[in-house]
């Protein structure tokens, strides 16, 4: 058995052999190295081209979205100074189309600038407005990485821009002439971007949400944001309906430009300033696995409260008239007079697949409101054994005659074995004994092995602090990963 001293020496060895993980990791990881500094680039006024990357914010590895970055910079050099010139293209992943529409890029502060987009000519399926293909970023110094937010406006990828860095290769710079930095041209030169009008009328597309709106209902630019809502809040609004509707929740909404944030936001989409429109427009949702058939009803959530609503269905949409952005909650009715009104065989199926959003006990005493009661049936043969009719009710088989009351034991061959399984009363006070007496030799151990394991604890939340920034990007990657993969075998 080891002595104290031995346990204590073994306690600071893991304590500081932790401490040394701790540092291995802070400098895997990178530690937090402060906003950019100025500094000369040392190279001579001119243009160049110039490997980069799109590169992962933590790992060192190509960013997923690296596939949308054409690998050749252009760099413009002046007084020291140079302008990185980023060009970008259509990504396809898993039948998947996007492109970025926003790039932001690390201050002298520490916050995050939206830079200049030009060059207007890159389609996205269903989207009628064309995206930037050149992003202008100033670079403040001749660093290799270039801390950044991409903004790739992809379902998979939710709203909120993703962490990523630009990898610089300043050891192959080329230089070239003017006339051959072509994706200064593009900037210069390209397709600009239209000029909102707010007597327009329009058209915008996002997630499979459609909205289309009038002349004069938006009195400035705004990007439209359609979401299909789960977690706590879909949840919320979906106990305002029977266990066995099915409810799906969407949310609209229109946001202005983001031009510059903290990086430090909780959320960095709740931070772009809403736009409210001025006149009614028109919505269209999705069916997803509702049918046209169904029994469909509208609500609107907007102003917190319940509020059923008009609307018109199709194969594919249901579309109503509306003025105000929010929530709203799409239900197909499968409660009391849905389930009377189906067929039976898919009553039981409807009853499954609408439970979705409602407690164990609500979903099961809908179940079984939805199913019938079995009823008995009368025995009509038991193989020769006599059947009692009467109080007990018809069908009830009784034993044999001559079979001994259920339950009878021979207790005198049994009484060995009742002793062995029923020790003495001395037997377990000199075991009660013994085991106070164990519990009193281990109790040093015990404490320390209590604070070795609050030790491991304590390093424990110091390292997941450190990291848990890290952990989330990466874990944003995995999802889209696993988002992708889920539609593709959908399909």
């Amino acid at each position: 058995m080891l002595t104290k001293m031995e346990i204590n020496l073994q306690v600071k060895r893991l304590v500081l052999a932790l401490l040394f993980v701790w540092i291995s990791l802070s400098s895997v990881y990178g530690q937090d190295q402060g906003p950019p500094i100025d500094g000369p680039v040392e190279l001579e006024d001119g243009c160049y081209t110039v490997p980069i990357k799109l590169w992962h914010a933590m790992e060192e590895k190509p960013s997923m979205g690296n596939r949308a970055f054409i690998q050749m910079g252009n760099l413009v050099v002046k007084d020291k100074k140079a302008i990185l010139y980023v060009g970008t293209d259509l990504m396809e992943y898993m039948n998947i189309k996007a492109s970025l529409i926003n790039l932001y890029v690390e201050q002298k502060d520490g916050t995050y600038q939206a830079t200049k987009k030009g060059c207007y000519e890159i389609e996205v399926p269903n989207e009628a407005e064309k995206r930037p293909r050149v992003f202008v970023v100033e670079l403040l110094n001749q660093d290799q990485m270039v801390n950044v937010y991409v903004d790739p406006k992809v379902e998979p990828m939710g709203d909120e821009p993703i962490r990523a860095r630009i990898k610089i290769d300043w050891d192959q710079p080329k230089k070239i002439t003017p006339g051959q930095a072509t994706l200064v041209a593009k900037y210069e030169k390209g397709p600009k971007k239209p000029d909102f009008k707010k007597e327009n009328s329009g058209s915008k597309e996002n997630k499979g949400l459609y909205v289309d709106y009038p002349g004069n209902c938006f009195l400035e630019e705004f990007s439209f944001y359609g979401n299909r809502l789960t977690g706590p809040e879909a949840q919320g609004i979906s106990k305002d309906f029977s266990p066995l509707d099915q409810v799906n929740v969407f949310n609209i909404d229109f946001l202005g430009d983001l031009d510059h944030f903290t990086g430090k936001e909780k959320s960095i989409q709740a931070t772009r300033k809403k736009v409210s429109p001025q006149k009614s427009f028109t919505v269209k949702f999705p069916l997803l696995k509702f049918k046209k058939t169904d029994n469909l009803s509208l609500y609107d959530y907007t102003q917190g409260i319940k509020k059923k609503i008009d609307f018109q269905v199709d194969e594919k949409f249901v579309s109503f008239q509306t003025n105000k952005p929010g929530n709203y909650a799409l239900v197909n009715s499968g409660g009391k007079e849905g389930v009377a009104n189906m067929p039976a065989e898919n009553s039981l199926r409807q009853a499954s697949v609408g439970l979705q959003g409602s407690t164990a006990a609500e979903r099961g005493k809908a179940f079984l409101q939805s199913v019938k009661k079995p009823q008995a049936t009368p025995v009509k043969s038991t193989q020769g054994l006599p059947v009692q009719s009467g109080a007990a009710g018809s069908g009830q088989v009784l034993a044999p005659a001559d079979l001994p009351p259920l339950g009878q034991v021979d207790m005198a061959s049994n009484s060995s074995q009742i002793e062995e399984n029923n020790p003495t009363k001395e037997d377990e006070q000199s075991k009660s004994v013994e085991k106070v007496k164990k519990m009193k030799e281990s109790g040093p151990i015990i404490g320390l092995i209590l604070l070795l394991f609050a030790g491991i604890l304590t390093a424990a939340i110091v390292i997941s602090r450190k990291l848990l920034k890290e952990i989330a990007f990466i874990q944003e990657e995995e999802t889209f990963i696993k988002e992708m993969e889920r539609k593709n075998e959908k399909k």
